[in-house]
């Protein structure tokens, strides 16, 4: 199986040579909002509010690092993905591709902004330069669909 990670269509790996290790809230389904509750005097308990189902925005978290021959390599591809998350302006969209060995591919598509880029970690291992940090995106509309088999 291989997945692609995209934002604003530029995708990790080919634009900036990032790789992602981890991420979470992908397929998470996000908390419900507060439910209106309405108290009646003369009932016990009270009565929720059930007919309008919205959400908490989603948070995506991903734990990438970069790998590169030179630690001036590994410094300007970090740079390159920071300057790209931090400079918008809007939701761009941050895409998921799952493709299968066999089967049909998934994409995941999230609207989102880049709420936080932890500072990169450097280490030298035989030779290569690696960087690790994480990312965190807020999709504020998150979309939810319901599950079809």
């Amino acid at each position: 199986m291989t997945i692609v990670y995209s934002f604003n269509s530029k995708e990790f790996v080919v634009n900036y040579g990032v790789k992602v290790k981890s991420s979470e809230g992908l397929i998470d389904i996000p908390d419900r909002k507060d439910i209106q509750k309405y108290n009646f005097p003369d009932s016990n308990g009270y009565s929720p509010e059930l007919s309008t189902v919205v959400y908490n925005e989603r948070k995506i978290t991903i734990e990438a690092y970069i790998k590169a021959d030179t630690a001036k390599d590994m410094i300007e591809n970090y740079y390159k993905l920071c300057y790209d998350l931090k400079s918008q302006t809007d939701v761009k969209d941050l895409k998921v591709v799952i493709t299968p060995k066999t089967g049909t591919a998934k994409t995941l598509t999230f609207s989102v902004y880049c709420e936080k880029i932890s500072q990169i970690k450097k280490r030298f291992v035989d030779g290569q330069n690696y960087g690790t940090f994480t990312i965190t995106f807020i999709e504020p509309e998150p979309t939810i669909s319901s599950y079809e088999s």
